[in-house]
């Protein structure tokens, strides 16, 4: 069986002193890896994954949940209740809001993704799956009509 290179590991380099005289050497050993003996992704590595795939849906849900709200502020059927949401939906339209709700995201998910290695950012997002998942199916049963 052949060994790609992605199966090819390097040990710490060593350093050697060989006397008064100053000479040293330096060797590194090269290893190829035992697939039988490596060893498992840590929990922090399993939890930074699954909070960034949480960020990917929430990231989701906020888009589905922004152009609903378009979609029923258009429709004449929505009041704003965020001012800042408001006055930019006045002041600049449809493209003010998706601007700020995309600055707002982006900035819960930097926050997630700087402590993914943590349990809360996990449960944060966890959360506000939770929140978001409720909105959406709360858009989703609105009788808002398209035409």
């Amino acid at each position: 069986m052949s060994q790609t290179p992605s199966d090819v590991r390097f040990e710490q380099n060593r350093s050697y002193s060989l006397g008064e005289a100053g000479v040293q050497a330096t060797h590194s050993k090269l290893r190829f890896a035992d697939f039988a003996q490596t060893e498992s992704f840590t929990p922090e590595f399993d939890r930074a994954s699954r909070v960034l795939s949480f960020g990917l849906i929430l990231a989701l849900l906020n888009w589905y949940d922004l152009e609903m709200t378009l979609s029923a502020f258009r429709a004449g059927v929505l009041h704003e209740a965020n001012p800042i949401a408001e006055w930019l939906l006045s002041a600049h339209g449809a493209t003010g809001l998706r601007v700020f709700k995309a600055a707002m995201v982006s900035v819960a998910m930097v926050g997630f993704l700087v402590g993914r290695g943590h349990w809360m950012a996990e449960v944060g997002c966890l959360v506000s799956i939770v929140i978001y998942t409720g909105v959406a199916l709360a858009w989703w049963l609105y009788p808002l009509d398209f035409s």
